[in-house]
């Protein structure tokens, strides 16, 4: 099994009601982070490009989505899975 199977099935039998994605974006040298504006919550913190996962989406066609819609940019290729992390989510949902 993949690492991407092994993800979605962990998701599945501890039962997660909510995958959030995060891209750490490389290009040559550099790394992206994004800067949250002042009107938002936890205003001016640093992040990666995130989003949610849609129903029926796999892991790949989130992180492409994310970023496009984040930043705008393509994604060339994921490199590899860096981990995770879980949380109860503000909406008091057990989230990934």
């Amino acid at each position: 099994m993949d690492i991407y199977g092994l993800i979605e099935k962990q998701v599945r039998d501890e039962a997660i009601k909510k995958v959030t994605i995060g891209a750490v974006i490389r290009f040559e040298d550099t790394y992206m982070v994004l800067r949250r504006t002042k009107t938002t919550y936890l205003e001016w913190y640093y992040e990666i490009p995130n989003g949610n996962m849609e129903f029926g989406e796999t892991i790949d066609e989130c992180i492409y989505r994310v970023v496009n819609e984040k930043i705008g940019c393509q994604v060339k290729g994921v490199e590899r899975y860096l981990g995770h992390f879980d949380y109860i989510s503000s909406d008091n949902k057990k989230t990934r």
